[in-house]
């Protein structure tokens, strides 16, 4: 198949492009800055005639863009995107019925409201990891073999390395690195074996042993925005004191729950009739999104995530040496280490991995799905403490692939005991690692975006 892609702001495109080829599949690509989701009539001339100029049997996007499924309607050509944010303001928008279209959403909530509208070429997929990427650049991680069981846990007889034959090996990460890739690659490479590929003779022990990576070794480390330039704070003092607590209120609500977002059936008619004169929504003509929706999500629920993360953060450097990887400001955070914002690509693998604890708050926007955040920690051997969300128990067991806490003081309680319970806290990064690595790599997602397309054709 040929494929277009258009890339443009997520972290995943690489993965994805790299799967395509591996699959035997060819992949142009389109990189162009975009003021709007849908109205944008010089782009839409680009993208159109680079469709009609050559044959290509779908388009492709992280997430969804209204304008390039209005080209791909007119011209006759499947568009195939797959959301890593939710909720997206561009789906709210009357192409998302157009035939041309295959959506897939990683969360389950958001499938459904779409679905509830009439949507039928939406499925729900979930995200994934490209484990042999982050083998070839680390190292495949230690394997825990379990030997008994104790009151006290789990006793751990060893940890190894396993290794597997040159020619076998690497092929992923070539590609990745812009290398060339000498032969042919089996279709059924990256699927499911007993035992977690390493590249070449580069274990966890070697890795963790290379200078370069021991500057990335920590106890506890967070990687991400802090959202502190939120449109909350912007407007906050035009609101009359009632609304301003209501909202506050509202927000320290959902701070005291996991796994459930109660923001939206508490902007009720009458609050959102009263918070018009002082916040005015502007959209596009084909959108349907309303001032609920964008209230909740890119006002409050950026305010929430901010506040989220900065207390946890304080509170966690009281007692612990907590490391942060971000470009916000942190000059509050006066007992945290600043270690600056670090490359998706080359260095976060390496703090998720040479982290004792590895931090995810996901932003309370995405309703019930698992961020790609979740998988990119276990998909590099991490241990990952995670806020809980609705979809975590379909794939993960918790507290053997991954740890949940519920509110700062069991996050405080949960660090403390997995910093002093090593074997137990690598134990529980393997089996999440051998899970992703099994079952949830882009090899099998892309097989389900192309064998449903494929499906919907023969209708």
């Amino acid at each position: 198949m040929h494929i277009l892609m258009y890339r443009w702001k997520a972290y995943n495109y690489r993965d994805i492009e790299q799967t395509f080829l591996l699959l035997g599949h060819t992949v142009d690509n389109i990189e162009q800055e975009l003021g709007s989701y849908d109205v944008s009539p010089e782009f839409e001339r680009v993208i159109e005639e680079k469709i009609r100029g050559t044959h290509y049997d779908m388009v492709f996007t992280v997430n969804y863009f209204p304008l390039i499924s209005n080209v791909c309607e007119r011209t006759g050509v499947k568009y195939i995107s797959w959301t890593c944010d939710n909720p997206l303001i561009s789906m709210y928008h009357e192409s998302v019925f157009h035939a041309c279209n295959y959506i897939f959403t990683f969360d389950k909530t958001n499938y459904l409201e779409f679905r509830g509208m009439g949507v039928k070429h939406i499925w729900y997929l979930p995200l994934a990891v490209d484990t042999e990427r982050m083998d070839a650049l680390l190292g495949a991680p230690e394997e825990a073999r379990i030997v008994g069981d104790e009151k006290a846990g789990i006793m751990l007889e060893e940890t190894r390395t396993t290794e597997i034959a040159p020619e076998k090996a690497g092929t992923t990460g070539a590609a990745h690195e812009g290398m060339k890739t000498v032969g042919t690659v089996p279709e059924e490479i990256g699927a499911a074996e007993s035992e977690p590929a390493e590249i070449g003779k580069v274990g966890r022990r070697k890795a963790t042993q290379d200078p370069e990576m021991q500057k990335y070794r920590g106890d506890v480390a967070f990687v991400g925005s802090l959202y502190e330039r939120n449109s909350y704070d912007k407007i906050k003092n035009r609101l009359p004191g009632y609304l301003r607590g209501y909202f506050d209120a509202v927000m320290e609500a959902q701070l005291n729950i996991s796994g459930a977002n109660i923001v939206e059936p508490m902007l009720t008619t009458n609050i959102l009739e009263q918070l018009q004169e002082y916040f005015q929504l502007e959209k596009s003509e084909g959108s349907f999104s309303d001032l609920g929706l964008i209230f909740q999500t890119t006002v409050l629920g950026f305010k929430i995530a901010e506040i989220e993360r900065r207390r946890a953060l304080i509170e966690l450097s009281k007692h612990f040496k907590v490391n942060v990887y971000s470009n916000s400001d942190v000059s509050d955070l006066l007992r945290i280490q600043y270690c600056g914002s670090v490359d998706y690509w080359s260095e976060m693998p390496k703090v998720f991995r040479m982290s004792k604890i590895n931090l995810n708050f996901t932003i309370p926007n995405i309703k019930s799905g698992i961020p790609l955040r979740i998988w990119d920690v276990l998909g590099c051997g991490g241990f990952l403490l995670t806020n809980y969300q609705a979809e975590i128990p379909y794939y993960f067991k918790e507290g053997e692939d991954l740890v949940c806490f519920d509110g700062l003081e069991d996050l405080c309680e949960k660090v403390g005991y997995y910093l002093e319970h090593e074997e137990e806290r690598k134990r529980i990064a393997w089996n999440g690692y051998r899970k992703v690595r099994e079952k949830h790599s882009y090899i099998e997602r892309i097989h389900t975006i192309l064998d449903t397309v494929a499906g919907e054709d023969t209708k």
